[in-house]
């Protein structure tokens, strides 16, 4: 996918990996956040970094995710563009294709802090 291609929508990526407790405590949330907008103002796109597919579709059968839109950073390349020290590390990407917003870790306040971002930025 190309993100040149999602401009006007608000997009979400988010890193995460399947051994990363964290991670797995954010992509539920990150999921049902998503579900809030419509498809044509926001784009939510998880990235996986470095795992094999077969991975990623075993961790998400076992907790439930298969709806996750899931990309594959298979090098670490994707990581390196956003300067990905942590993870997760969610960031939000305003319709211009600008960064607006990166979190890294997990927050207990996840989810009321990411849908007033995407609200704000959804109320320009």
């Amino acid at each position: 996918f190309s993100l040149s291609s999602l401009r006007g929508k608000v997009v979400v990526l988010d890193f995460w990996a399947s051994w990363c407790r964290p991670c797995r405590t954010a992509l539920p949330i990150l999921l049902a956040v998503s579900t809030r907008y419509p498809a044509s103002e926001f784009c939510l796109i998880t990235i996986n970094k470095e795992e094999t597919q077969g991975e990623i579709s075993d961790f998400l059968t076992r907790y439930d995710l298969e709806n996750l839109p899931v990309a594959m950073d298979l090098d670490g390349q994707i990581s390196k563009q956003y300067h990905v020290q942590g993870i997760p590390q969610t960031v939000v990407i305003n319709q211009e294709g600008k960064v607006e917003k990166v979190w890294v870790g997990f927050s207990p306040f996840l989810e009321n802090d990411l849908v007033a971002e995407i609200d704000d930025l959804l109320a320009r």
